[in-house]
């Protein structure tokens, strides 16, 4: 079999064969080597057996997805040549945060997921000691050099990889009671406590990742993975969802007068209405197809001034300059990439899957929305990153990453197949083990 990573499952497939008809054979009088030499030869030939395994265990190919994550791509490089006011220098780093990413798409394909399981908890205690120690090494740092310190870019993004590690131990909870419930949901709001209480400098990271894993627990409490009532289940999420949020909030006060700022821009003019203003002006002056109408001096100085505007606010720009079809091609082109990504999960097997492949789906969709919320004049948090148009280079190398999870959920999700909770599986190897002293055996 031309397929390395069908290897073990087709092994275990046969093997469970095997020893299904020789155990018939022993019931039946036959000697254990006997039954074991029959039960093999009466798999077929070897090489018959082999070429027919090759031909039905195939890796799938989702080109569908592959084609709307390439328009995306190209939609990036344009748009940087367009509207980005990059050097060679930048241009260098940027291909070779393109050429990283391929790479770790390709890697990823390579990943077992059910391997990876058996490591949930370890990657979880090494995730959250890396999001904590950084960020309190780097202020110590900057107290010893009385400067700045160290960059917290090192791990910020990471915190887009939260969900598929979250995702491996709520399906490690799965079988438990509320009090598993309790310990998943606690884990999931683990973002929102270090921001609120100022250990990890990670801006709008920490919501894409609590957002995720907030789908990834109730998708969780719909599959029944924890014993109970549903309702209750869903209710001690939402309850522990609202505190975390509720905390967030009370840390950040100023985000209120962020708000006030948004929703009544006219009473604060040159404060924190004044970007508010300006976005909404090119939005209002903006046509269907071409280039927007007159701005005021303000808007014009801001746009032609403002390199930071261009690029966090691309789709803003993107329509004034175009006009509202350019935007709506972007937004279709990333549609396409996430409807693609959600059909295909239905289809996937195993629950495990699912939570993974709608965890990562959902860290895009969180990137997407809350990008495009500033664009529209709602600048209530600062701008993100567009998947695979605006972002950064490391934000881009994690999105491919990211992606190449996806892509190898899709490709190999014929190979695995949900296990019994450990609990569940001890009690019916014991009830196996009683069945066995209890049959009478054959004369």
């Amino acid at each position: 079999m031309r397929w390395k990573q069908a290897h073990e499952a087709v092994r275990r497939d046969l093997a469970d064969h095997i020893e299904d008809q020789a155990d018939a054979y022993v019931r039946g009088g036959m000697n254990d080597s006997d039954a074991a030499e029959r039960a093999v030869k009466e798999m077929g030939d070897p090489v018959d057996v082999g070429l027919m395994m090759d031909a039905s265990y195939r890796p799938k190919v989702e080109f569908r997805l592959l084609i709307a994550l390439g328009l995306l791509v190209l939609t990036g490089i344009l748009v940087r040549a367009v509207f980005y006011r990059l050097t060679a220098a930048e241009w260098l780093k940027y291909a070779g945060a393109l050429l990283m990413g391929v790479g770790c798409f390709v890697l990823m394909l390579r990943v077992n997921f059910y391997r990876m399981l058996h490591w949930a908890w370890y990657l979880e205690f090494a995730f959250l000691l890396l999001a904590v120690i950084i960020p309190l090494l780097g202020d110590w740092l900057s107290y010893k050099r009385s400067g700045p310190g160290f960059e917290y870019s090192c791990v910020q993004f990471l915190w887009l990889l939260y969900p598929v590690i979250y995702a491996l131990i709520v399906y490690r909870l799965r079988g438990s009671n509320l009090f598993g419930l309790l310990a998943a949901g606690a884990l999931f709001c683990i973002p929102l406590f270090l921001r609120a209480t100022s250990f990890s400098a990670i801006g709008l990271y920490e919501v894409d990742a609590a957002a995720a894993c907030f789908v990834i627990i109730m998708l969780a409490v719909f599959y029944q993975c924890f014993r109970g009532s549903r309702v209750i289940a869903a209710a001690l999420t939402m309850l522990v969802t609202a505190f975390g949020t509720l905390l967030t909030a009370v840390s950040e006060p100023y985000r209120f007068a962020r708000l006030y700022g948004v929703l009544y821009p006219s009473n604060d003019p040159s404060g924190d209405g004044w970007l508010t203003l300006r976005i909404r002006e090119l939005l209002a002056k903006a046509v269907l197809f071409g280039q927007g109408g007159a701005l005021s001096s303000q808007a014009q100085s801001f746009v032609a001034q403002n390199d930071s505007f261009t690029s966090d606010y691309v789709m803003t720009y993107l329509i004034y300059k175009y006009g509202y079809a350019a935007a709506i091609v972007l937004l279709l082109i990333i549609g396409t990439f996430l409807v693609f990504g959600f059909l295909r999960t239905k289809r996937i097997g195993s629950a495990l899957g699912r939570l993974l492949a709608v965890g990562i789906l959902m860290i895009f969709v969180m990137q997407t929305v809350l990008y495009i919320v500033p664009c529209v004049g709602y600048p209530f948090l600062s701008s993100s990153f567009f998947p695979f148009v605006t972002d950064g280079n490391l934000v881009l190398i994690v999105d491919f990453l990211l992606a190449g999870l996806l892509a190898s959920l899709f490709r190999t999700d014929t190979l695995f197949a949900d296990t019994p909770p450990h609990r569940w599986k001890r009690l019916r190897i014991r009830i196996s083990m009683n069945a066995e002293l209890t049959e009478p055996k054959p004369r």
